[in-house]
């Protein structure tokens, strides 16, 4: 017999670690990023099914491997579809087909793309940043070049919500001067816009444990420019955690950065309209409104959300729209994680955000950074996501089925490690 070395077959051989590999890596999570909030992408139902094709076929195409965690997720989704269709009526099986797109569609895209989606998710979003501070200063500088851009949308056909046109997917000129200009980036508003934001920041401090390089920096600067009082509490909170996640044995750094952040926050509270007087004003005014009047705040959603958890812990109400209170009932709670609770019932709640927490965990163990960053970035997150509905948007399930997918198939925790290019650029 002779010693040689026997070659393990890569799970994609037509593809191996080729630049084209990189490039369908770059395009599944593109899409991913769109689907996050960019209307030309993620409004149209159409679309959703288009996206889906497309991740699903790369998929198919190059493996035909599915494991376990696809079902049980899928399974746990039918369940309470069939619950909340049996309880209040509506409901059909297209209606859940749209669901099984929402939940599926990540997971081909985490399996094809490979464990290192993180990093294809960091570089696109730092494109759209730097694209975002180019179109937002110039806005800022030149009346003209605002108006231009309010012009480009409406012809380019590029923005499906409705009569105001005003995404053109690599930026979103928004219209809204209230107060000052706010950069949406290419979402449908600076709320979302510094949602993912956030996510790609979280990422970036994950694999660098850097929050003065060049993309943190940027992301930051950028997450400034949405002038989001969520995105503001978070940007806060995710610079908090990593003085104290990733700096705690740097005594001398740990002991002045940290005062230094507390009252650079408290400042801010105190100063600035949009953060301390805003929050003030919407609490004192939504707290004081009847749970039936029209829901048009995010501390009265959360109201209707919590009297929606009182009547169906377990179920939930609102799954799919078929099944969901009337809309401005006290029961429409519309937006918010609070929501999350209200629609899939507190056990689903807990469970997604303990595989949340669990998916950063495991990207912080491969990049040997502190897993106390992990459970801080989702308190962290918590700033924004009460201040949007867009928890079942794809990279949230991605890093949900990482921790799935590793537990209930031993198989696809190697896999999961083989399906990155070698080089990502």
């Amino acid at each position: 017999m002779h010693n040689s070395v026997i070659k393990k077959k890569p799970e994609y051989p037509e593809l191996g670690a080729s630049k084209l590999k990189n490039r369908l890596n770059y395009i599944v999570m593109y899409l991913v990023f769109a689907m996050g909030g960019v209307p030309f992408f993620s409004v149209p139902k159409e679309m959703k099914l288009y996206v889906f094709l497309i991740i699903a076929g790369l998929f198919f195409k190059y493996s035909k491997k599915i494991d376990n965690s696809i079902i049980i997720v899928t399974l746990f989704f039918a369940l309470i579809f069939y619950i909340q269709k049996i309880a209040f009526g509506g409901g059909t099986f297209v209606n859940f087909g749209l669901i099984f797109l929402i939940v599926a569609a990540p997971y081909f895209a985490l399996k094809f793309v490979g464990h290192s989606f993180y990093k294809y998710y960091i570089n696109i979003t730092y494109f759209f940043a730097v694209i975002g501070l180019v179109f937002y200063t110039l806005s800022v500088l030149s009346p003209a070049f605002y108006n231009f851009t309010g012009r480009l949308a409406p012809m380019l056909g590029t923005d499906p919500t409705g009569v105001v046109q005003e995404s053109f997917i690599f930026y979103t000129y928004e219209r809204d001067l209230s107060t000052f200009l706010r950069s949406p980036g290419p979402f449908w508003e600076p709320g979302a816009y510094a949602t993912f934001l956030s996510i790609a920041l979280i990422f970036h401090i994950i694999e660098t444990r850097s929050l003065t390089n060049k993309k943190s920096l940027v992301f930051i600067i950028a997450m400034i420019t949405t002038f989001s009082t969520a995105g503001f509490i978070t940007l806060f909170l995710i610079i908090l955690s990593s003085v104290i996640a990733l700096n705690i044995r740097n005594k001398r750094y740990y002991y002045w950065a940290l005062p230094f952040i507390l009252v650079a926050a408290v400042y801010s509270y105190d100063k600035f309209d949009f953060l301390g007087q805003k929050i003030e004003y919407q609490y004192g005014t939504q707290m004081e409104k009847s749970l039936d009047h029209q829901n048009a705040g995010r501390f009265l959603a959360a109201r209707k959300s919590l009297t929606s958890i009182s009547r169906y812990p377990i179920t939930g109400r609102g799954l799919v729209a078929q099944t969901a209170a009337e809309e401005d009932s006290d029961e429409d709670g519309a937006y918010g994680f609070i929501d999350l609770a209200a629609r899939i019932g507190l056990i689903g709640f807990v469970l997604y955000f303990t595989f949340l927490w669990k998916g950063f965990e495991w990207l912080c163990q491969i990049n040997k950074t502190s897993r106390l960053f992990a459970r801080l970035a989702v308190i962290s997150l918590l700033g924004v996501l009460f201040a949007q509905g867009v928890y079942f948007r794809p990279i949230f399930f991605m890093i949900i089925y990482l921790p799935i997918v590793l537990r209930f198939s031993p198989l696809s925790r190697v896999n999961l490690l083989k399906n990155t290019a070698a080089s990502i650029k």
